[in-house]
């Protein structure tokens, strides 16, 4: 699915001289694309639904539970939810059973590009919302804990540093918005390249990091996420909760065609990504 698939030499954007050779976008507003409902969505060969378990890492922590189940699509949007009366075992101190979520893409030879996604975030406590690339090497991250306040975005790069027990501004940085992210939708992106990668809200730059920069061929995933650790998180959540995601663009380059030339059958010239 495309802004514009005639665009075969390429995506340039004039204001960060930036190329990318190929683009992925859904828009989760177009609801004709998911005409049959979440079974439609489920299906989609383009999507990778969480469905899985992470085993809590620390001693005040939670297991985070992944199901497809909790990834739905709305009037407006594609909703990750957190429940706190799902069907799983996940039992914290007060027997509540949580279940969390997450989606990502199929492909995973990302290698570079410019990630954007206009999200809405939960006024639930105790959740985290996380837009990433992950390859078992590493990740680049934004997170929103909606628990801290004023709201703010971490961004990070893994694997971290930390400093004298602090995570290290090499690895780490985070804005504070002036808006509340769960009242509306807000652009959030970041550009990643070799040994770089910005950080953006509404398209203005706002961190850079030169340390470990991941340089494996990657996949997308969005989650939504309780865990219990009061060092982070805060939670875990005590009602549902819900990240909502108008749209996901990625211009990029593929691991499978970085060394070859763009085709040019279309078009003659790059599309400039400003005016798509």
């Amino acid at each position: 699915m495309g802004l514009s698939s005639n665009c075969d030499c390429g995506y340039r954007e004039s204001s960060t001289g930036s190329f990318w050779s190929e683009m992925w976008y859904m828009d989760f507003e177009e609801r004709q694309n998911f005409a049959i409902g979440n079974q439609n969505l489920y299906s989609h060969k383009d999507l990778f639904f969480s469905n899985y378990e992470i085993a809590a890492k620390f001693n005040d922590s939670y297991s985070r539970v992944f199901r497809k189940q909790n990834v739905m699509i709305t009037d407006e949007s594609l909703e990750i939810a957190i429940t706190v009366d799902g069907l799983e075992p996940f039992v914290n101190n007060e027997n509540q059973r949580i279940i969390c979520g997450g989606i990502g893409t199929t492909r995973q030879d990302f290698l570079y590009g410019s990630f954007r996604s206009n999200m809405r975030t939960t006024n639930v406590e105790g959740t985290v919302t996380g837009m990433f690339v992950y390859h078992p090497e590493g990740e680049i991250d934004i997170e929103i804990v909606s628990a801290v306040k004023p709201s703010q975005a971490y961004f990070a790069t893994h694997p971290g540093i930390t400093e004298n027990g602090k995570a290290s501004s090499l690895t780490h940085g985070n804005y504070i918005f002036d808006f509340d992210p769960s009242q509306d939708y807000h652009e959030y992106r970041f550009d990643w390249y070799p040994d770089l990668t910005v950080f953006y809200i509404d398209s203005i730059e706002q961190y850079r990091i030169t340390t470990n920069v991941l340089a494996q061929p990657s996949r997308v995933m969005f989650n939504h996420w309780t865990d219990g650790n009061q060092n982070f998180s805060q939670g875990p959540a005590k009602e549902n909760a819900y990240l909502n995601i108008k749209n996901m663009t990625f211009f990029f380059n593929s691991s499978d065609t970085l060394l070859s030339t763009p085709k040019c059958i279309n078009v003659n010239t790059t599309c400039n990504i400003e005016s798509i």
